[in-house]
């Protein structure tokens, strides 16, 4: 039995279609492998996630949304670009001994406050232990970095310096 020349066409349709699907589940499922989600050294992001090593950020991984976030003290999350990162967590946030966050700032020559960056953070409890540093970078005379956080109690080398219903610092 031959295939006409309209069968033969509507074969590789749908096969050329299968194709094209298949790719872009592939390219879909590689864009989500490279969100946030890969900073969980260990743990996982419904329970507890833990960042031991150095993940440096790009403007694409602008929100981290977990339960519970630890960054140990050889843990650092980094930018060298001036950025917005939001870290949302249900549960607590804690920055061991030398554990970081850094954003940097944009290349500009003004003082403009557009051109640093902004890390808001939000959780039940935010803990900072000694040595554990939150740097967010402005312009040129450090005009325009912003760090907020809201929880409902902060902790500064465990011990408890706020504790609200609602706390909201804009530092």
């Amino acid at each position: 039995m031959a295939l006409t020349k309209s069968k033969k066409l509507r074969l590789i349709s749908f096969i050329l279609i299968i194709f094209l699907q298949t790719i872009l589940i592939i390219n879909f499922a590689a864009a989500e492998s490279s969100s946030p989600i890969s900073f969980c050294d260990s743990g996982d992001l419904q329970t507890l996630c833990v960042i031991n090593d150095i993940h440096y950020l790009n403007s694409n991984e602008n929100v981290f949304n977990a339960n519970n976030l630890v960054i140990t003290s050889t843990g650092k999350l980094a930018s060298n670009i001036s950025m917005d990162f939001l870290i949302e967590l249900t549960g607590n946030f804690t920055i061991e001994p030398r554990g970081v966050i850094e954003l940097g700032a944009s290349n500009c020559d003004s003082n403009t406050a557009n051109s640093g960056s902004k890390l808001t953070i939000i959780a039940d409890v935010v803990s900072l232990t000694e040595d554990g540093a939150l740097r967010v970078k402005g312009s040129r005379n450090n005009e325009g970095s912003i760090i907020n956080i809201t929880a409902n109690a902060l902790l500064l080398n465990g011990n408890n310096i706020f504790y609200t219903e609602n706390l909201i610092l804009d530092i």
